[in-house]
């Protein structure tokens, strides 16, 4: 008789990784490879040029709209502006009756993960202003209802500082636990410092805020590559995963650290477009760079590089890799108009506002 043998059928092989790498407010001119007003930018970005270089850039990407709340929405439902449910940043959270693509892939058998700043619940501040606990910020407002499977959420910029001086999300909760101390031996609290950095301008600078007491392990890009690497070592091996990143920079208000505005120093930045704003780098004398726009951008941006490069290697770490198994896209938001046409910021559909950088680089 014949002899018969029972053999397992291999395991499908997982689905591929996604790491989506978004700053906040970040122009498509910008990126790297980009010109300003005709003239190059003095940027040095060897991660995104590396994502670029070994991927595609796509130089024709623009936003459904120039606001971060909508913009967003309309990313995670993939629904045009009319039909995402959030007009502008100020009516409503995302409204979680309108499935979401982290939704489908967690049912594809996806873990789901995102940190930073994603504004989908930026009107209530998640859940704050409805009395939600908002302290844990892996247990955070609609978080499952979102579609996330591990999240660490908080909010960005000067939303961060909108009760203060008492916090109200995670990474003021986090500020408020930490002291620092001034240049002249004085220890205070770590959110005070941040609240005056963040509202000082170079020639008007808070009592509080100096080379001490806005630290690069404090700053929140870099606290967000951490929270991101947190995340990706913490995630199940047995089952592919998409990871979120949301870093609030390079959004205003434009504050960098001492490190971050002696390295920008000496440089030429392009003019703006159809402008009167002469473009200069403030010597900050070893000071936080606070409020001088083109100069501290490019700061920024240069810091996120390097945090990006953190993040790659956390993926790298767990023994996958672009080449292998993971798609990595960085794109933002919408854009900055960097005094372009004598404004700031974003809300007018200006180039500079709606056009992003968009890079995506995988197996």
């Amino acid at each position: 008789a014949a002899s018969s043998s029972s053999s397992s059928s291999p395991s499908p092989p997982l689905g591929p990784n996604f790491l989506l790498l978004m700053p906040d407010q970040w122009r498509a001119d910008w990126d790297g490879m980009g010109n300003d007003n005709g003239e190059a930018i003095p940027m040095t970005l060897p991660t995104i040029r590396s994502l670029q270089e070994g991927g595609v850039r796509f130089t024709q990407a623009y936003v459904p709209a120039v606001v971060c709340a909508p913009s967003r929405s309309c990313m995670v439902s993939l629904r045009e502006y009319d039909q995402a449910g959030v007009a502008t940043n100020t009516v409503n959270d995302y409204n979680i009756s309108i499935p979401t693509y982290f939704t489908a892939l967690q049912s594809a058998g996806y873990h789901t993960m995102t940190t930073g700043k994603d504004d989908l619940n930026k009107v209530t501040q998640l859940g704050y202003t409805i009395g939600y606990d908002t302290t844990n910020a892996s247990n955070t407002y609609n978080q499952a209802e979102l579609g996330f499977s591990d999240a660490i959420r908080y909010q960005g910029k000067t939303d961060v500082t909108n009760t203060y001086p008492i916090p109200h999300e995670p990474y003021g909760y986090m500020l408020s636990d930490h002291n620092v101390t001034l240049e002249n031996g004085t220890i205070v609290n770590a959110f005070d410092a941040h609240y005056q950095c963040i509202f000082s301008t170079n020639d008007n600078r808070g009592t509080l805020c100096d080379s001490n007491s806005y630290p690069q392990e404090l700053y929140e890009d870099d606290w967000t590559a951490d929270n991101a690497i947190s995340l990706i070592e913490r995630a199940p091996t047995d089952k592919p995963w998409i990871l979120w990143v949301n870093f609030p920079g390079p959004h205003s208000p434009f504050a960098v650290t001492a490190a971050m505005a002696e390295s920008v120093q000496d440089r030429d930045w392009p003019l703006a477009v159809d402008s009167e704003v002469t473009t200069s780098c403030d010597d900050t004398e070893g000071e936080p760079g606070l409020g001088n726009i083109r100069c501290q951008y490019g700061a920024e941006l240069e810091n996120l590089d390097a945090q990006f490069a953190r993040v790659l290697d956390a993926v790298s770490a767990r023994g996958s890799s672009i080449t292998t198994d993971t798609v990595v896209c960085t794109f933002s938001d919408h854009g900055e108009l960097l005094d372009d046409h004598n404004d700031e910021g974003k809300s007018k559909p200006w180039q500079g506002a709606v056009n992003v950088p968009l890079i995506c680089a995988g197996p």
